[in-house]
């Protein structure tokens, strides 16, 4: 009878680490943070549309229409409760001098908080003039 040898191979497998970068889960966690004490700050309706609005706290992204409706509010209403809560936000952010860690996060990702992106980017340029 034959006899069967294994498959012998001078290569050695590639091993892909799959587990984050630290300083990215560091600054991840930092980021979370600084938002979430920024939303806290806010009256519990601001709360639920920056949310609701930006995705935060497990969230789904909504538009300002579908907001207004589920808090029954109108979309003028649902619009400035949104401008007050982004508003109160970047006060804290700026008065902290804690957006610049967020930036620093949100450019090391690639995550789809286009939005927040935006938020972020405008709250630099209006802090710069």
């Amino acid at each position: 009878s034959k006899e069967i040898k294994p498959h012998k191979t001078d290569i050695l497998p590639i091993m892909l680490d799959n587990s984050k970068n630290p300083e990215l889960n560091c600054q991840h966690y930092e980021a979370a943070r600084l938002i979430t004490n920024g939303i806290d700050r806010l009256s519990r309706e601001q709360q639920t549309i920056i949310n609701y609005y930006y995705g935060f706290n497990n969230y789904k992204i909504s538009t300002l229409d579908a907001i207004s409706e589920k808090m029954q509010i109108s979309k003028t209403q649902a619009s400035k409760l949104l401008h007050q809560a982004e508003k109160k936000i970047k006060k804290y952010l700026i008065c902290e001098e804690l957006w610049s860690i967020i930036l620093r996060y949100l450019v090391m990702t690639s995550l789809n908080h286009l939005r927040f992106k935006d938020f972020i980017y405008n709250l630099i340029i209006c802090n710069s003039s």
